[in-house]
């Protein structure tokens, strides 16, 4: 194999993307990267490409050699591909290239199968949006931020009569050429509203009057991977018709009064309209009834004569703000007072207005809601006395709860958080009245006033990434007689425990937010800096060509001084061929018909030497819209130029590579880190171009941290002389980065080829998934606290049945009948099958919060362990051990004698007429260890393998066989916490083989 061959097989073993080739004449595989063997293990090199990826005894029917090599050949020849060998699919690139001195098939295939699920995923809900908005009989638009339609509905098209999608909305509404002067959906693309209602007028073209038409604007987020708006318009021409005859008929329905006055009597409540001057204009009984004066009594009274004074005035008050504002006032809850004593209304006022829209007077309705009042009131004493009960049982969660509040509030101020921390830690405890808290951190303490260590103490570290930074310190200052010999050992509840390690786990995370911040704050601070120093020449130039005012880039890349600079124009250091065009285009910008300029010019260097530079130049015009100063910038490109001719020798290879490189830069740079060369199909979408970068350096593109880093990997490319791959971010993109060292003719290393492919969204997947396991990690957690919780709590009531079951039965049982002694033993087994129901459940729940560190374990003496254990029951079944040499793994000693013990003795138990026979074996396979439990049982049917690892799941009914049916959960959860697997092979009355796999790298467990 020649070097360049080599050379490019290193390039391809280090792509993500899978390559190989083949011979064209007898579809022969002659060589596959490491990503294609992976996907299709063994040795395939010389065997049939269609045998090995497709499964087929004969050529491919889709295949692409006639593509490739036939009479009108194209190379390369892109497709996309669904492989259902292995159910995926690739987007694949195939070429004739030469290999050994001949012309073979080369194929590039990305795996795109995500990519394909999501655009299946967006086609189909773009699907469902037009089928709805096309449902919808109302006129339907689909306006893009630029007022462009990107899609209507039938009607908008019958109302409209013509293409409508790519036209603007303004033009085919309003006939308008340019976009509405107050364009409500302004206000949405401003942020001011998320909808927006308005009414118009419009003249379509199949109507002869003006229609009038209720449109709505509403934002959605994702229309064909953009921003839009949703324009409705609904014609209101009739309802507004309708609408004005309905006003002008009000009159007809006058001589209705006696019947709405009847209405109004028979409503069971106070109504009553009252005109500006607080009289009573109408009324019905029961306003009056409830005055003791008849409705023609009451109307034309005030409220002053029927209240006192303060109370009549403060219903006054409320009438005069529905009057002045002409806004209702609805669902008001007050007392009132009557004769029959305090009662409780519900008073809602509306305004009444006349033709012209002037307030009349008001309506009110007055419920009585006293029944309801004396209920709520009862409801809130309930519930009072339900929150008193909650909080005096969780009043570490209410802690904990504070705890997070002051951090979310005091975050930053690291000072006042901790103090007020330490404030609110005696409240969590037992005994408030005699406990005190201290906090040291970071050289500062804070400790309540009343602190004192004494022999009653509870302690936990801070830590921030494993190293300690603070103590936290609660102590009980004395207890009194009666808890001292209860707790003469320790006083601290373990639910307190565990409040003071989640507290001091919430001031690391404080602590680490800060830290953070600092940071941040310092970065942005050097990035301001950096940025003030502009990496560009820039001048402001007056209209007669006088330099105004200069950065010392622009002196740095001219070579004259400041001072020089301000004394001379640009015409003074312009090369005399450019000044012409110059001139031209300056002239341009003061007659208006241009904004600004480009142009790549030549400069005389202070020295005589010539300087080519990228100018862009703006003019800024002042409030009287006259020319008042030129913004020229300037960028040195004279390295660019310098390497044009180079660039020329080899564009065409690195061009090849780049347009078969999906997803990816080529960068050619030279041994300071200058960009030569830059192609690929990535370089657009993160805005640059090949223009852009020649004759830049690293640091001119990327921000400092980034260069520093970059340039140390181009550096040990260099120095090495090998290829070095690495991660990096640029323009909001994550890339996998290639750094290939190219030699001269002299074999000197004196460029870089570098290869960037974005793994943007392989990265977000990754994070995806990372939040997932944190989440699953999480409720596994919270499941593992309240299932011992809840069994340690059921234990003492579960005693109480059977101890006094128990006694009942040792006082009566010569006064009981056979049936109630009966009776009591099943009462007593209950409670004995319940308490060990609730040990196991304990037993389980602590397999991840109280397992031991895993160190090395020799599974021979686990076994004698076992055995031991269970010398009664082995003795008495009969049953014969063997096993082979087991292996020392790394795991907790504990669980492994728990495992093994499970499952022996589920196989004893589970045993056939005749003496169980188990046989344990342990080997390497891989990098785990598997272990197996042979027995000669009863068995399990094929269809329960999974059912048996669940807790509670029976095959049995306790009659038959003993237990809880925790055993097996309890073995699964074991091994899980130890990184492995757990399986069962089996038949009905043919025995079973229980494996278990336990990996061998200990980093691998302890994460």
């Amino acid at each position: 194999m020649s070097a360049n061959d080599l050379k490019y097989k290193n390039i391809f073993e280090e792509m993500e993307q899978a390559v190989y080739i083949t011979d064209p004449n007898n579809y022969n595989i002659l060589y596959l990267n490491k990503t294609l063997q992976d996907l299709f293990p063994g040795d395939n090199i010389g065997k049939k490409c269609y045998k090995i990826f497709q499964g087929f005894d004969e050529p491919c029917p889709f295949c692409t050699n006639d593509k490739l090599f036939g009479k009108n050949p194209i190379s390369p020849y892109i497709w996309d591909f669904y492989n259902k060998k292995i159910d995926r699919w690739f987007h694949i690139t195939d070429q004739v290239i030469f290999w050994k001195g001949r012309k073979v098939r080369f194929e590039m295939a990305e795996d795109i199968t995500e990519k394909k699920k999501l655009q299946e995923k967006v086609k189909e809900s773009q699907q469902q949006l037009n089928s709805i908005l096309s449902s919808i009989k109302d006129t339907v638009f689909v306006i893009s931020p630029n007022h462009e339609i990107l899609y209507n509905n039938e009607t908008a098209h019958d109302l409209f009569g013509e293409e409508l999608v790519g036209r603007y909305c303004y033009n085919i509404i309003k006939g308008n050429k340019k976009s509405c002067e107050k364009c409500p959906m302004e206000h949405i693309f401003g942020g001011e509203s998320c909808q927006v209602r308005v009414g118009k007028s419009i003249k379509t073209p199949k109507s002869k009057d003006p229609k009038y038409f209720d449109v709505m604007f509403t934002p959605i987020k994702d229309y064909d991977g953009k921003f839009a708006i949703i324009e409705v318009l609904r014609d209101n021409t009739e309802n507004r018709k309708l609408s004005a005859d309905l006003q002008k008929s009000i009159g007809n329905y006058q001589h209705l009064s006696q019947e709405l006055e009847d209405i109004l009597d028979a409503i069971p409540g106070l109504v009553f309209y009252k005109d500006k001057n607080n009289r009573f204009i109408q009324v019905n009984k029961y306003i009056a009834d409830a005055h003791h004066i008849t409705k023609e009594q009451l109307i034309g009274k005030s409220l002053f004569e029927l209240y006192p004074r303060k109370e009549a005035q403060k219903y006054w008050e409320d009438d005069l703000r529905v009057i002045e504002s002409g806004k209702a006032r609805l669902n008001i809850e007050e007392r009132w007072q009557t004769e029959e004593g305090t009662k409780w209304i519900n008073t809602s006022k509306i305004p009444y207005l006349d033709e012209e829209g002037n307030v009349k007077g008001i309506i009110g309705v007055s419920m009585d809601i006293t029944d309801k009042k004396k209920y709520e009131l009862e409801l809130k004493k309930h519930r009072d006395h339900l929150d008193y009960l909650v909080k005096e049982r969780i009043k570490e969660l209410n802690c904990l709860y504070s705890t997070m509040e002051l951090i979310e509030i005091h975050h930053f101020d690291i000072d006042t958080l901790l103090s007020e921390i330490v404030k609110i830690l005696p409240e969590a405890l037992q005994f408030p009245s005699i406990a005190c808290a201290m906090i040291k951190c970071e050289n500062h303490t804070y400790e309540t006033k009343n602190f004192q260590k004494t022999q009653w103490c509870l302690t936990n570290d801070i830590k921030i990434k494993n190293y300690v930074v603070g103590k936290i310190y609660v102590c009980y200052l004395e207890l009194l007689d009666e808890h001292k010999y209860e707790y003469h050992d320790d006083p601290f509840l373990e639910e307190e425990k565990n409040l003071l390690r989640s507290i001091a786990h919430q001031i690391s995370r404080a602590l680490t937010r800060r830290k953070s911040q600092l940071t941040i704050e310092k970065t942005q601070k050097k990035f301001r800096n950096t940025f003030e120093q502009a990496a560009v020449g820039i001048a402001h130039i007056s209209p007669k060509g006088k330099i105004l005012d200069l950065n010392q880039r622009f002196c740095d890349i001219i070579g004259y001084t400041k001072e020089e600079m301000l004394s001379k124009s640009l015409e003074d250091i312009t090369h005399k061929e450019d000044l012409e065009e110059d001139t031209h285009s300056v002239s341009l910008m003061l007659n208006g018909e241009i904004n600004t300029y480009s142009m790549e010019k030549r400069y005389i260097h202070k020295r005589g030497s010539i300087v080519w530079v990228n100018l862009t130049i703006s003019l800024v015009k002042n409030t009287d819209g006259q020319p008042e100063y030129f913004i020229t910038v300037i960028e040195d490109i004279t390295k660019k130029k310098k390497m044009e001719e180079q660039i020329k020798k080899n564009e065409i290879l690195y061009r090849t590579i780049a347009e078969n490189l999906p997803n990816g830069i080529l960068h050619i740079i030279d041994s300071e880190f200058n960009y030569i060369y830059n192609a690929g199909k990535e370089l657009e979408t993160l805005g640059l171009t090949n223009e852009m970068l020649v004759g830049k350096n690293i640091k001119d593109i990327l921000d400092p941290k980034a260069a520093q880093f970059v340039a140390s990997k181009y550096r040990e490319c260099l120095k090495m002389n090998e290829i070095v791959s690495f991660e990096g971010d640029f323009g909001g993109r994550s890339f996998m980065v290639n750094a290939i060292p190219l030699a001269d003719k002299l074999n000197k290393i004196h460029q870089l080829l570098v290869l960037s492919v974005d793994i943007t969204e392989r990265k977000k997947l990754e994070k995806k998934l990372q939040l997932l396991v944190n989440d699953l990690q999480r409720s596994n957690k919270e499941l593992e606290q309240f299932a011992y919780v809840a069994s340690h709590d059921l234990q003492e009531p579960l005693r109480m049945v059977a101890s006094f079951t128990q006694l009942l039965q040792k006082r009566y049982s010569d006064k009981l009948d056979t049936d109630a002694n009966e009776f009591i033993e099943f009462a007593v087994d209950g409670a004995r099958r319940m308490q060990a129901l609730i040990n196991d459940l304990l037993i389980l729940s602590r397999v991840g919060t109280r397992g031991k560190p895993f160190r090395k374990t020799d599974m021979n003496i686990i076994l004698n362990h076992v055995k031991s254990n269970l010398y009664n029951l082995i003795k008495k079944s009969k049953t014969n051990i063997n096993s082979g040499p087991l292996p020392v793994i790394i795991a907790d000693e504990n669980q492994m004698i728990q495992l093994l013990q499970n499952l022996i003795s589920n196989a004893i138990k589970f045993k056939r007429d005749e003496p169980p026979q188990i046989y344990l074996h342990g080997e390497t396979l891989d990098d785990k260890w598997v272990f197996s439990v042979k027995d000669n049982g009863i068995g399990i049917d094929p269809k329960y393998f999974e059912k048996i690892f669940i807790i509670f799941q029976r095959l049995h009914k306790k009659d038959d066989y003993g237990g809880t049916g925790i055993g097996l959960a309890l073995c699964k959860k074991i091994v899980q916490r130890h990184h492995g697997k757990i399986w069962v092979e089996s038949k009905k009355d043919e025995g079973s083989i229980f494996y278990f796999s336990i990996p061998k790298n200990e980093k691998n467990i302890n994460k």
